[in-house]
């Protein structure tokens, strides 16, 4: 098993070589503010590189699983944990791990 953690999936064509697509999803301003935060942006430059990107509502119409990711990253974990259990594990195995 491999997990591809890419930004640009879908832009680059990456997605036809994975199984399942699950991206996260958290409201606009949240993101600005991660990003201001974590990569000493200016909300110009964050909204510059959204707009760069897909859309949301293309991307989260061609994911396979959409993570809501407004509650922190303690609920951001058990949601992957579940699904990685629920989706990767059993699939891989015929059984739960």
């Amino acid at each position: 098993m491999a997990v591809l953690e890419a930004a640009l999936l879908f832009e680059v064509g990456w997605d036809s070589l994975v199984d399942e697509v699950w991206v996260t999803d958290s409201p606009v301003e949240d993101v600005v503010e991660r990003l201001r935060v974590r990569n000493g942006l200016s909300t110009q430059e964050v909204m510059e590189r959204m707009d760069s990107q897909m859309d949301r509502s293309d991307r989260l119409a061609r994911a396979d699983v959409v993570i809501d990711n407004v509650l922190g990253v303690a609920e951001l974990e058990r949601a992957v944990d579940g699904l990685w259990n629920s989706r990767v594990k059993e699939r891989a195995t015929g059984e739960e791990w």
